[in-house]
């Protein structure tokens, strides 16, 4: 799955946001929409890539309560969602709520995923991504080199 590139879109009066055309195809009929750790935006999943972060969270020991906090993070922010035949999803009101989102979106492209993001807050992180020095030094040790 190759999740790249920004767009921006405004949802419409249900919620619904329209998964880009290129990417949509990664999607099929199911994806999961999740908030950041930082709650600053949202991922959105296809079913393949949710399947491996679920797996590796049930795998986790039922003895550690640590394990447990990390599936309940995972687990009860999550919502699956269904993509009708126009690629679109409903955004739960609660999740956009969450992270800020009204009627415009950003759409930014995150190689596994799509995180959604209300504009003012994607203008803020684009300064810290492109801009940090750290991030960049991040990449150079981990050979990611643009």
């Amino acid at each position: 799955m190759r999740c790249t590139s920004v767009t921006r879109q405004v949802l419409d009066e249900s919620g619904r946001l329209t998964i880009p055309a290129k990417t949509r195809k990664w999607f099929g009929k199911e994806a999961f929409v999740t908030p950041s750790r930082d709650g600053q935006c949202l991922y959105l999943y296809s079913i393949e890539v949710w399947e491996i972060l679920a797996r590796r969270a049930s795998e986790l020991p039922a003895t550690d309560d640590m394990a447990t906090a990390v599936k309940l993070r995972v687990g009860a922010m999550t919502e699956e969602l269904h993509v009708d035949a126009q690629g679109r999803v409903l955004l739960p009101e609660h999740l956009r709520r969450l992270v800020g989102i009204e009627r415009e979106v950003v759409l930014a492209g995150a190689i596994d995923k799509i995180t959604v993001w209300n504009p003012q807050r994607w203008e803020q992180a684009q300064k810290r991504i492109f801009e940090d020095p750290e991030i960049d030094q991040y990449m150079r040790e981990k050979n990611i080199v643009l």
